[in-house]
């Protein structure tokens, strides 16, 4: 079976390789694997943990875009996450209507404004943000912090800008 030539999605270890390719003869300079690993590992969780807890947005270099979270409001009838264990045993699927948020529900967005972004052919890239095992970062960092701030009368409610 032949290889494909290009990535369909880099990890940390496809950028460690063309860290360590960038850094051939400064062999002095180069950080260890462990080192390099965890380094990336917990810039991307802090970072990950200010865009979901302080409404940060983060500016991709070279104008990529701008990661951050947005809120959706919810209607009737619209296509959302299925409460499944209500739905069971009825003939219709059940919705979530989050009334906790007051029918909004928060999603991870990459946006590509036109006056930031600045590379060609950006609507053929998507961005995907992990599930978040750790239970703090990702997409279910995102909703354990969003439950979490309607349950606690200290926490504010969960908003982002618009």
């Amino acid at each position: 079976m032949a290889k494909a030539k290009n990535h369909l999605s880099y990890t940390i270890r496809d950028f460690e390789k063309m860290y360590k390719k960038d850094m051939k003869g400064k062999d002095e300079m180069v950080i260890p694997t462990l080192t390099y690993r965890k380094l990336m590992k917990t810039f991307f969780k802090k970072l990950s943990l200010a865009i979901i807890r302080d409404n940060y947005q983060f500016m991709i270099p070279y104008k990529i875009g701008l990661v951050r979270i947005t809120k959706v409001k919810t209607t009737l009838g619209s296509t959302g996450s299925i409460d499944w264990a209500k739905s069971q045993g009825k003939d219709k699927k059940v919705f979530h209507t989050n009334r906790h948020t007051n029918g909004l529900f928060f999603r991870w967005l990459w946006s590509k404004p036109w006056f930031y972004t600045q590379f060609k052919n950006s609507a053929f890239y998507k961005f995907t943000p992990v599930r978040g095992t750790d239970g703090e970062t990702g997409k279910l960092g995102l909703s354990k912090w969003v439950m979490k701030c309607a349950k606690d009368p200290m926490l504010k409610d969960y908003d982002v800008l618009k």
